[in-house]
């Protein structure tokens, strides 16, 4: 682009001007149209965002996993929002994914898989490489004192999330199967969305603040 400038400084035959307008075609247009797509992207996300009323925890959640530095989660977080205020989506399946990369990268951060297996009494679970959600948010739970009788509501909501999570990751290979279909609707969307809320609320403490 410069040089076109430098061409309209002065008297240029028309083929230099055609040879560099060229140029810019086949290497700085590509890039440019990048740039306008992913700016594109982010105005429309910002302005859905303003349009989603959050409720109080789903708001304490957002604050806290950016408080504790999980900027990706929460914009992860904040996109599930985004997509259960649409009531046009024809699908929720990838909604149900992005709410289980939420959950799982809180687990992660919280009780790393180095921390969890050393612990004592760890056993790993038979065709897994590491440790489950379940096992976890029970260390999580265990290392903030709780009690059995305290540990067992949240832990339950885990080992359901857990196993739904597992189903719809069944689903994504298995061509077909019933469960296929088992996130592709608002209603079952949310319904999974208040595990996943019950279980965030619990593990980062927001009603404890």
């Amino acid at each position: 682009m410069q040089r076109l400038l430098r061409l309209a400084a002065a008297p240029n035959s028309k083929a230099s001007y055609i040879a560099e307008v060229d140029a810019v075609r086949k290497t700085a247009r590509p890039e440019l149209e990048l740039d306008v797509e992913q700016h594109r992207g982010k105005l429309i996300l910002q302005a859905a965002s303003t349009q989603v009323q959050a409720t109080a925890t789903e708001t304490l959640i957002l604050t806290t996993l950016e408080r504790i530095g999980l900027q990706e989660t929460a914009r992860s977080y904040r996109q599930v929002l985004i997509d259960l205020s649409e009531a046009r989506r024809l699908s929720y399946r990838g909604t149900a994914t992005e709410l289980r990369e939420v959950v799982r990268e809180v687990l992660d951060h919280l009780a790393p898989d180095d921390q969890v297996t050393s612990t004592a009494g760890y056993k790993q679970q038979p065709g897994t490489d590491g440790p489950t959600m379940t096992q976890k948010a029970r260390f999580i739970l265990k290392a903030r004192g709780l009690g059995e009788s305290e540990r067992k509501a949240p832990e339950q909501a885990v080992a359901l999330l857990e196993e739904q999570i597992a189903s719809l990751a069944r689903s994504t290979y298995v061509k077909g199967a019933a469960s296929t279909h088992s996130v592709t609707t608002l209603p079952t969307a949310r319904t999974f969305k208040g595990f996943a809320d019950a279980v965030l609320a619990e593990l980062l403490q927001v009603h404890r603040e």
